[in-house]
Order: structure tokens, then sequence, then C-alpha cells
């Protein structure tokens, strides 16, 4: 994977929208991401969607360990196309992969044991590749 600074200003006035369940080990995650921009946290998927409508976030990250594959589904549904990149973590990574395969707008399935920098890292690489496509 490789590796871009964090620190650039680029990445200051991104949005990021994670929806997911409110775990306590997720905050641990979560802690990192909140260092590389706006981040808007959602418990509630038409909350969400309704945001998201309307302020376009560079980066979506959802997490919810009971049904990533059809809040993922909802969410395309209702942001139809999902362009927006996004990471679903999930304890189920293959078979998140198997159901879903890769449809617009999905670019990542990652382990919830993930580390913190390394999530951090995933949505800076994913910031920079938009940032240079546009």
């Amino acid at each position: 994977m490789k590796e871009f600074p964090s620190d650039i200003p680029l990445l200051k006035g991104c949005t990021i929208v994670i929806i997911g369940s409110n775990h306590q080990s997720f905050h641990l995650l979560e802690a990192e991401i909140y260092q590389l921009g706006r981040v808007h946290r959602f418990t509630n998927h038409l909350w969400a969607v309704n945001f998201m409508k309307k302020h376009h976030p560079d980066v979506i990250i959802v997490r919810n360990t009971s049904c990533e594959i059809t809040l993922y589904r909802l969410l395309q549904k209702h942001l139809c196309p999902l362009v927006t990149p996004t990471v679903l973590i999930t304890p189920k990574v293959e078979k998140v992969k198997r159901a879903l395969g890769w449809h617009a707008g999905l670019v990542d399935v990652v382990s919830d044991v993930v580390s913190s920098k390394i999530l951090k890292q995933k949505v800076v690489n994913l910031l920079h590749h938009s940032y240079h496509q546009n």
C-alpha cells in the first residue's frame, strides 16, 4: 500500500462519514480518522443518507457487524449511484466480498480487527486518489 502523508492541507478540508454500530472498540479506530478532516458519525443509516445527499462526503466508512451487506445496499439505493469511495469494516470479510463483489463505490472490505493506523492510511490513500482523479 503506497503511503501518502496525512498532514497535507488538502486532507484537512475533507468530509468523512462513518456509519455504524456504537461499539467501544470502534472508537479506537475513529480516533485516527478524526485527525484527517471533518468527521460525521451516524448510527442510523437514514440520517446518514439525508446528510450525504446535502454534503457529499469524500469517504464513507461503514461498520455494522450484524448487517454490513444490507446497510451498503441501502446506501446504494438511496444515493444511487454511490460514487463516494466506501470502506466496509466487518468481521466477515470473505462473506461480504462474495456477496457484494465490487459494486460502484465499494473500494475496500477490511477486517474489524484492522489497526487504527492502517485504517487511517487507507482513508488517506483514498482521499489522495480521489483528489488526483478530479
